[in-house]
């Protein structure tokens, strides 16, 4: 094998790892589930914004969540609840809670 060419198989490599861990960390951004998103959108459907991961969360993580998120949260009592009636009942519970601030 020439020289060269087994200089170039490990960058190879290393383009094809740095590719497959950049995809999963793209796939693994805050993004609202999308039942809870579509459920939230046929309630709230002439609210501003656009549905995004903002609504329920902040930053980055999907693991932080903003007020809103906490109520949400809370009132679904479990993770990845797919009951659109549950989610709906969250949403509502979590809508009566007095906002904090301006």
């Amino acid at each position: 094998m020439p020289q060269k060419l087994r200089l170039f198989i490990p960058w190879i490599g290393c383009s094809v790892g740095f590719f497959a861990i950049t995809l999963v960390g793209e796939a693994r951004r805050a993004e609202a589930l999308p039942r809870y998103l579509k459920v939230w959108k046929n309630m709230y459907s002439n609210e501003e914004g656009n549905g995004a991961c903002y609504i329920c969360h902040t930053g980055e993580k999907k693991s932080t969540f903003n007020d809103y998120g906490m109520l949400v949260k809370e009132a679904l009592g479990a993770k990845n609840v797919m009951d659109e009636d549950a989610i709906r009942t969250a949403l509502k519970k979590a809508e009566k809670v007095p906002r904090k601030g301006p």
